[in-house]
């Protein structure tokens, strides 16, 4: 039951629940700047996009089961694979 809460966090369910918990306290999506935090120190209550890296990713690490582990590493995938394609949106 712990990894199936845990799963739910990842990929595209995490992604929008990412967002939509960081706009209810007013976090920018993202920073400006410095979207991926090359320059800066992550701050995850400031910019949901710096959660990713701070909590989410980090999940998949605590997955007690193999089958959940495989389940996680593809949903990190990608979520990795949003994040560069938002990254490349932003940009333009």
């Amino acid at each position: 039951m712990q990894d199936a809460d845990r799963l739910d966090a990842l990929g595209a369910l995490g992604i929008a629940r990412c967002f939509n918990v960081s706009g209810q306290m007013n976090a920018a999506l993202f920073h400006g700047g410095d979207p991926l935090a090359q320059s800066r120190a992550l701050d995850d209550r400031a910019y949901a996009l710096d959660h990713f890296e701070v909590k989410l990713f980090r999940v998949a690490d605590t997955l007690n089961t193999a089958t959940a582990r495989e389940m996680a590493q593809k949903r990190v995938a990608f979520m990795k694979s949003f994040r560069a394609q938002f990254v490349s949106e932003i940009a333009v």
